[in-house]
């Protein structure tokens, strides 16, 4: 069964909504009109959990592009292809638009958004988590957002050799191995007292997410099963209820000892959304709501430069850091954040589409010195 495009979408949508909401708004001060409200704050301040559904979804289609892929002769040169296509053209912009924006900013502020706390170079590379892990700093402002895509280029990089390595039937354990090491290595690291940055930032840390995310995708076929739809909804609901038990103390004196598995109860429900999602039921119907496919299908240049937009904005009209709890502050959060979509949609029909479909049109010609060579006398048969 095809998986509704739209829908995991939608699903983007959400999580990048949910990621900017917490930047713009919760990171930088609620106004109270939203802190009076009875979820809201909560919500808002949980939305970080919008990059663990990413993770979620990125396992479930690398994976099943990867296993769909694997006995094509440039299986390799295929994936990296469309990978740098995806993903560089975006991030090089933004890494070009930091000494650029910072020529004209107020040297009183500057330092905050473009210090070289982190190595610029390592983002060239993508270790930049690892110097955030060591150092438990996140980066300046401009860039700092940026750990989560080097967690999953290292996976890629990991993954495409698990893939092309592990027979298909072997795979599901091979999954569920990477996603209890994850568990396993936020343990070792929690115990050896590194800070929690590192627990947030390093890829091992973080696999679980895009293991679980690729069982999904191994047992797609199932989507039409009501013992599927079950089994995700009971166990996404298991990982969100011991998430919340975990967030509020319910654990009381055994909460510390929880801390690596933290993340593993979020990685199950995220892994049980796409999950539900995959199965295009009714109750994802919103999800097909035509802006919310747009905000995802546009998500990648949201992600990275609804930051760099916000503080250019806040920088003209208030000369300050970003401010949220102010009428004036939520307004200049709401106009950056439209200004942004539209500057993703201008990038995705003109920059972004273009460079990934001339790829995959390069990808589709067949290479000549791929094809077999003619018998010879062959032609006069």
């Amino acid at each position: 069964m095809k998986h509704s495009n739209k829908q995991l979408d939608g699903l983007r949508g959400v999580a990048i909504l949910w990621v900017v909401a917490y930047h713009l708004l919760a990171c930088a001060g609620m106004h109270p009109s939203l802190t009076g409200l009875l979820i809201i704050p909560g919500v808002l301040q949980l939305g970080w959990i919008g990059v663990m559904i990413f993770f979620a979804l990125s396992g479930y289609l690398i994976t099943h592009n990867l296993v769909a892929a694997k006995s094509e002769s440039r299986y390799f040169l295929t994936f990296i292809c469309k990978r740098v296509a995806r993903i560089l053209p975006i991030y090089l912009l933004l890494l070009a638009s930091l000494p650029i924006a910072a020529t004209f900013w107020a040297p009183e502020r500057s330092e905050a958004i473009f210090n070289r706390g982190i190595p610029i170079w390592s983002h060239f590379v993508f270790i930049q988590n690892i110097y955030m892990a060591l150092s438990g700093y996140f980066g300046n402002g401009w860039l700092r957002v940026t750990w989560s895509l080097a967690v999953e280029v290292q996976y890629y990089c990991f993954i495409v050799v698990v893939v092309w390595i592990v027979p298909k039937h072997r795979m599901p354990f091979v999954l569920s191995l990477i996603a209890v090491s994850s568990v396993v290595m936020r343990c070792l690291i929690y115990r050896a007292g590194f800070n929690q940055t590192a627990l947030i930032t390093l890829a091992p840390c973080r696999m679980d997410s895009f293991a679980l995310g690729g069982l999904v995708a191994l047992y797609r076929g199932d989507v039409k099963s009501e013992l599927y739809l079950l089994c995700a909804t009971g166990i996404g609901s298991l990982g969100a209820m011991l998430f919340l038990a975990f967030a509020n103390g319910w654990f009381e004196q055994y909460t510390p000892l929880l801390v690596p598995l933290y993340y593993s109860f979020l990685a199950l429900a995220c892994a049980a959304t796409v999950a539900i999602g995959v199965a295009g039921r009714r109750v994802f119907g919103f999800l097909e709501i035509r802006g919310l496919v747009n905000i995802g299908r546009t998500s990648y240049f949201l992600y990275l430069f609804h930051m760099p937009v916000a503080l250019i904005f806040y920088q003209v009209f208030t000369k300050n850091a970003p401010e949220g709890s102010t009428l004036v502050g939520v307004s200049i959060a709401l106009i950056s954040f439209l200004f942004c979509w539209a500057l993703a949609n201008v990038s995705f029909i003109y920059f972004e589409n273009p460079i990934i479909s001339y790829v995959r049109n390069k990808l589709k010609r067949p290479d000549p010195e791929l094809q077999p060579t003619p018998v010879s006398g062959a032609a006069d048969l």
